[in-house]
């Protein structure tokens, strides 16, 4: 793997096939993979690596980002995930997330409130 600064993070990079490695504690994956920029198409994937994670050693488990969206490994022990490149410029696509300010009260908290100004409490 190959190390890149990306916005404040290190990002590594697989010079086989250009896959993202992305550490769980690095941030958010969309945010990380889109700081970390445009990466050239490397090898074929048939060249890539052996699926293990490259902190822990154990087998990468592939789930879709958000449930829909493009496959990542993901790794069981430090929660790491290996962005294919097939998979990069799909995920990049996203777009980050879209921060919201704080939800406003329910209904029945408005109403919890009420009641306890009117008992004085």
């Amino acid at each position: 793997m190959k190390e890149r600064e990306a916005r404040g993070v290190v990002v590594d990079i697989c010079p086989q096939c250009s896959g993202l490695w992305i550490d769980w504690f690095d941030g958010e994956l969309v945010t990380v993979a889109s700081n970390a920029g445009r990466i050239p198409p490397g090898a074929s994937a048939s060249e890539a690596g052996s699926g293990d994670c490259p902190k822990c050693h154990v087998v990468l488990t592939e789930t879709r980002y958000q449930d829909t969206g493009p496959a990542v490994l993901r790794c069981g022990e430090c929660a790491g995930a290996f962005v294919a490149r097939e998979a990069l410029d799909e995920l990049i696509s996203i777009g980050p997330p879209v921060e919201r300010g704080p939800e406003p009260p329910s209904r029945w908290s408005q109403l919890i409130e009420q009641l306890k100004s009117w008992l004085g409490g």
